[in-house]
């Protein structure tokens, strides 16, 4: 019993000893650099100092205390600038405030075993843990164990051990990706007539338990694979401001993707959430389109009428990014001016779209415009050779004259036999065919087709 004393003892000073060295404290990180991603990760460039004047050995401790929760512990880089040789670096989960539990029951679980066993907790000294299980008194590491109670406040600490090379009193960047610093972008549009302006802005929420003070931040548009993190990190590591820049909306090009700079300092604190001003585009041309689309298909088979199916009308938005910049993938709530004021007129998302893309989306269901369908011919000619005829009534109740695009599916290698004379249509693609027409108010509209197609 006296020789484990001992040895616990020992374990106890080296531990004390290890940790020796200056500590820096990241609970409020001043003038950093934040780059936001749209996959859910942040990149931090943080500016430290540290003073290890006290150090009598170039061989050297310090720790980064309160660091930020959701650090990757892999995309850590540093930057002494010659001042500093890295040997080791390691991460501490740190229980704050388990001195409020001494005497207290909590569970406890080495990292290599299976389930927890119930602990009375004795002390903490350093890095190490003195609790109690039944009879038998153990010392442990807090990094090797998992510890379960409510409102523990867990924090984490990276200790650098190194080589001093020149001085000892320097600035070092220190950069990382973040999961819990999280972003998203939201638009408004106001619809007039065939006019438009759309305002973006970006909602950001700090949920890294760290205070981010005058913080200088980017939004970066473009969707990266979390499984590309080392790569990113570096280029933005490097990143030169060049290239591109449009000074009202802070959008600047860099390699394939843009970046949106916000023109303010920042202050992003713990738990708080920030509304920014990104984009605002004014008066420019829409198109609005009542769409009836047939997504399935009808080959294999013959079809059997069925009244009860009904293909109802989508109302679609579309315009063209005449902007400088690409414009982020976010959420989109649509607003159309009905006499004097502005009536909520739907909410969906729009897809990242680039420089001179079509952007359009669908912004709800009419229901007082459906399509009906009949086959009025269904006949295999040869092997995988069919000839189908379709008869689609289209039926408009409401109160006024609408024009109406019908997209019908058609799979395999087909040609259209006969249609309507007066009636038009476009090829679309490889699958897709377009009839378009108008339909007077309270009245119906019938469009046959006949096709041939080889599947």
């Amino acid at each position: 019993m006296l020789k484990k004393q001992i040895f616990l003892l020992i374990l106890l000073i080296f531990s004390v000893t290890f940790v020796r060295g200056e500590k820096i404290d990241r609970a409020v990180i001043k003038n950093s650099e934040i780059i936001l991603y749209q996959n859910g990760l942040s990149l931090i460039k943080d500016k430290v100092s540290a003073d290890l004047t006290l150090e009598k050995s170039k061989i050297a401790n310090f720790s980064l205390e309160n660091i930020p929760k959701g650090l990757i512990f892999d995309s850590i880089y540093f930057d002494f600038s010659g001042n500093f040789k890295v040997l080791d670096k390691s991460v501490y989960d740190i229980y704050f405030d388990i001195y409020n539990y001494v005497g207290q029951e909590v569970l406890v679980k080495k990292r290599d075993e299976i389930s927890y066993k119930k602990a009375v907790v004795l002390g903490l000294f350093s890095e190490m843990l003195n609790y109690k299980i039944e009879d038998e008194v153990f010392f442990e590491k807090l990094n090797n164990l998992n510890i379960k109670m409510e409102n523990l406040d867990v924090k984490k600490r990276i200790l650098v051990s190194g080589e001093i090379l020149k001085n000892k009193n320097f600035d070092f960047r220190m950069t990382y990706l973040l999961d819990s610093i999280n972003s998203n972008v939201n638009y408004n549009m106001f619809i007039d007539g065939q006019k438009a302006n759309l305002d973006g802005f970006l909602i950001v929420e700090n949920n890294s338990n760290c205070d981010f003070l005058g913080a200088s931040v980017k939004f970066f548009i473009g969707d990266l694979a979390k499984n590309n993190e080392d790569s990113h990190m570096v280029m933005y590591s490097k990143m030169a401001g060049n290239s591109y820049q449009d000074s009202e909306t802070k959008a600047q090009s860099f390699d394939k993707y843009f970046i949106f700079s916000l023109p303010q300092k920042l202050d992003l604190l713990k738990n708080a959430k920030k509304i920014l001003d990104l984009v605002s585009l004014k008066n420019f041309d829409i198109q609005e389109k009542i769409e009836i689309r047939n997504e399935k298909s009808y080959i294999s088979q013959q079809y059997y009428e069925n009244p009860d199916e009904k293909f109802y009308a989508d109302n679609k938005i579309e315009f063209t990014n005449k902007n400088d910049f690409d414009l982020p993938s976010g959420k989109i709530k649509v607003y159309r001016k009905e006499k004097t004021d502005f009536a909520f007129f739907g909410e969906t998302k729009i897809d990242n779209a680039a420089k001179l893309d079509k952007v359009d989306f669908i912004t709800g269901k009419i229901y007082g415009i459906c399509a009906t369908r009949k086959q009025l011919i269904y006949k295999k000619t040869d092997d995988n050779i069919y000839e189908i005829e379709w008869e689609i009534t289209i039926q408009n109740n409401t109160s006024k004259k609408q024009n109406i695009n019908l997209i019908e599916r058609i799979d395999g290698d087909w040609e259209i036999l006969n249609a309507d004379k007066n009636q038009k249509f476009e090829k679309l693609n490889s699958k897709n065919i377009k009839f378009f027409f108008d339909v007077e108010q309270n009245s119906k509209k019938i469009i046959i087709y006949k096709f041939k197609t080889k599947i």
